[in-house]
């Protein structure tokens, strides 16, 4: 046995309490998964990050995981127990996993400066993948207009080209692009946008010439759009996606091509899956490999978009039967796997998933402003979290650079949201999953562990209650006693709520992106113990 060592020390919003009891291997070990414990993604990637074959995402992150264990809710105060297992979970997150939508138009509120603030930002935040022109913008944008619109204003109304969106993303870290092609006629020229295979085939082609590494996804939301509405719906967009997703892989037969990009899974953008409006299955009736016809495989993976809706009181929770901290277990437990079972009828490959537009709001329903708060930056970390452990492919928040429809972007033109530091505490996680089971429901206490190829650990906390909780954390196949111990933190800046706008980053009240502070190192000992203020969160950082 270990003895007990003792660290109690102050780290901002959180407290390393007093160490427990050892760790199951022996003083020195540092045991990873074996080969009975690796974990096989759908195309070789390995529970060590290693893949067989490349793709712009950098590999899958389709694999097996362990879903949370229904536990009791935490008593009030009471102490937490999560147990890092290195020999479960497994799934390998794409280096693009955490991106986020860069919206083109300028008219339209989009911040297109690609400023030293913006480059700085997204590096900070760790942001791994814009998708341009970033939402609707698509169903109105020619990738590859070079000339003036119809008003004489440049291309495309004054947005950048996405070479130098790309440039600029090299610049901030960020690892790749996912294009939205334009499956409609409309743009800002005159006549009509060419929407053929041919003009797919020659954007693939100048996406080669350029080096650009890009996914491409066809249209946006066409369930709700006008001009399908107007023009043959589903099926005319099924058409189009056939056409221009076969165009693309004739010239990049490994690239990969998402659809249908619709604004939910079920109608109306809601995303229970008792409320499936059978969009996906369609698509997937004609575009996966056990369809016939000319469309047989040419999707490479599913995409679509989740929101909430607080202006119908949240009915789309209701229905769920989830209040606003339950929707993670709810895409764990029910979403993932519903979609898993949706597209085994339809493919024999487990295609990847694509979250390409999502954003939750502040929590408050019926809230027309949604003005970001710690509820915010709770929520987006508990999802963040369920979607790597789940196998999601990627995500793209919405959005980077733009209000939306209400306060969902990560940051103005000189200051950041509070979302931002959601993806600043992300950014320090690792590159493949690992179970972390708690004895706590994990409505209230959720956790969250990755690991990366250098034998690090790294373990997300997310206390969604109005209590403190002391949280020990114990590891299986690793031992972390004498390893450098980082801790980053977010809590609210009035203590004790979820709505204040206000975010303590590291101890620090909404530091600039430029200045994010460094967190508090210590010595690990064996079982650390952190204390979660009411409603916050804590990443720990182990060393190799």
């Amino acid at each position: 046995m270990i003895k007990r060592q003792v660290l109690c020390l102050s780290l901002a919003a959180v407290t390393l309490a007093c160490g427990g009891v050892d760790s199951s291997v022996l003083p020195g070990e540092d045991a990873a998964p074996g080969a009975d414990g690796s974990v096989v993604g759908v195309d070789g990637g390995l529970a060590d990050g290693s893949t067989k074959a490349d793709s712009a995402f950098g590999g899958p992150s389709i694999c097996t995981t362990m879903e949370p264990v229904v536990m009791a809710p935490a008593t009030m105060g009471g102490a937490v127990a999560v147990t890092v297992d290195l020999a479960a979970g497994g799934c390998v997150i794409a280096p693009d996993f955490a991106g986020s939508n860069y919206e083109a138009f300028p008219g339209w509120g989009a911040d297109t400066s690609m400023s030293a603030f913006q480059r700085d930002a997204f590096a900070n935040a760790g942001t791994q993948l814009f998708r341009f022109p970033g939402g609707e913008p698509a169903e109105w944008f020619d990738l590859l207009m070079t000339g003036k619109c119809a008003d004489n204003s440049n291309s495309n109304w004054n947005s950048p080209a996405y070479a130098a969106l790309w440039s600029f993303a090299q610049s901030a870290n960020v690892h790749s692009l996912m294009l939205q092609t334009n499956p409609t006629p409309q743009y800002c020229g005159t006549g009509s946008q060419d929407s053929s295979g041919s003009r797919a085939a020659a954007l693939a082609n100048d996406v080669k010439a350029h080096q650009v590494k890009a996914v491409y996804e066809i249209g946006n939301e066409p369930d709700i759009s006008k001009y399908f509405g107007a023009n043959g719906g589903q099926s005319a967009y099924i058409d189009k996606f056939i056409e221009q997703a076969n165009a693309i892989h004739g010239v990049d037969p490994a690239a990969e091509v998402y659809g249908p990009a619709t604004c939910g899974l079920g109608a109306n953008c809601s995303f229970p899956a008792s409320w499936d409006s059978g969009w996906i299955g369609a698509f997937l009736g004609r575009t996966g490999n056990l369809a016939a016809g000319p469309g047989k495989g040419s999707a490479s993976g599913v995409s679509f978009h989740v929101y909430w809706h607080p202006e119908w009181g949240y009915s789309d929770l209701k229905e769920a039967k989830v209040d606003k901290y339950g929707f993670a277990l709810y895409w764990e437990n029910t979403v993932t796997p519903y979609l898993r079972a949706q597209i085994a009828k339809y493919d024999s490959r487990p295609l990847p998933i694509v979250i390409s537009e999502i954003s939750v709001g502040n929590g408050i329903a019926n809230d027309a402003s949604q003005a970001q708060n710690a509820f915010t930056v709770l929520e987006t970390l508990d999802i963040v979290g369920a979607f790597a452990r789940s196998g999601l492919r990627s995500f793209q928040w919405f959005d980077a650079n733009a209000a939306g429809p209400s306060d969902y972007w990560m940051m103005t033109n000189t200051q950041a949201r509070p979302i931002y530091y959601s993806f600043a505490l992300w950014s320090h996680m690792g590159t493949v999953a690992l179970d972390a089971a708690a004895n706590v429901a994990a409505h209230d206490v959720a956790s969250y562990a990755t690991r990366k190829d250098d034998g690090s650990l790294q373990v997300l906390l997310v206390n969604k209650t109005s209590s403190s909780h002391d949280v020990t954390l114990t590891f299986k196949g690793a031992n972390v006693a004498g390893r450098k111990l980082v801790v980053h933190t977010v809590a609210p800046g009035t203590p004790g709520s979820d709505t204040s706008v206000s975010i303590l980053y590291d101890g620090v009240a909404d530091p600039a992106p430029s200045a994010l502070p460094a967190g508090t190192s210590t010595t690990a000992p064996a079982s650390p113990v952190l204390s979660l203020p009411a409603y916050s969160a804590a990443v720990a950082l182990f060393s190799p």
